[in-house]
């Protein structure tokens, strides 16, 4: 008898649950979505840099990370995400 093979978990997006194959294009799809000023369509690495650019460059306060659910915009959770490997 063969081994039995744990069932492989894909990457997903907390602030809206979709599911990816891939974490680079889990990746792509917060900075398109999750983590883009709303002023300048520029897309930035995490949530903290999407709240200090607003505050710098647009003198405005972030609420709450944009295109998530309900309950899932809090601007203090840090999302991290694995580098993929060169």
């Amino acid at each position: 008898m063969g081994r039995k093979s744990k069932p492989k978990m894909k990457p997903f997006c907390y602030y809206c649950d979709r599911v990816f194959d891939d974490e680079m294009v889990l990746v792509t799809h917060q900075k398109a979505k999750h983590w883009k000023c709303q002023h300048c369509q520029k897309k930035l690495g995490s949530s903290h840099s999407l709240t200090v650019h607003v505050f710098q460059v647009h003198k405005e306060t972030l609420k709450g990370v944009p295109n998530a659910k309900k309950g899932r915009d809090d601007l203090e959770l840090a999302v991290f995400v694995r580098p993929a490997a060169a």
